[in-house]
């Protein structure tokens, strides 16, 4: 992922989990070698929120924390009113397939 991509998906200060089930908070974002972007992750270390800094942390690694399941679930129901009764006109239904498509693409779903 470039360095623009890494900071769209985890904005500064946003929460995350790893594959590990730990979740840290984004520190920072910085860029290895051109296109090739890591992210700077403070770590909770134990249940007294004690912090543990994380130089590089790749962002195939991680995943915003709570944010898939929540677009997941908006996606379901756009999609479900696109195929229901509702009156939506031409612009809105078109509108809402394409924040339906940018959501999948951006979260990979």
């Amino acid at each position: 992922m470039t360095l623009q991509e890494v900071a769209k998906k985890f904005p500064l200060g946003s929460i995350v989990t790893n594959k590990k089930d730990r979740w840290g908070i984004i520190l920072g974002h910085r860029e290895t070698v051109p296109g090739m972007a890591r992210v700077r992750v403070a770590w909770v270390v134990d249940e007294h929120d004690t912090f543990e800094h994380d130089k590089a942390t790749s962002p195939d690694d991680i995943q915003p924390f709570g944010e898939i399941e929540a677009v997941k679930v908006l996606i379901d129901f756009a999609g479900r009113l696109l195929q229901g009764e509702a009156t939506l006109g031409r612009g809105e239904e078109d509108k809402l397939k394409e924040a339906i498509d940018t959501c999948e693409g951006a979260f990979g779903i």
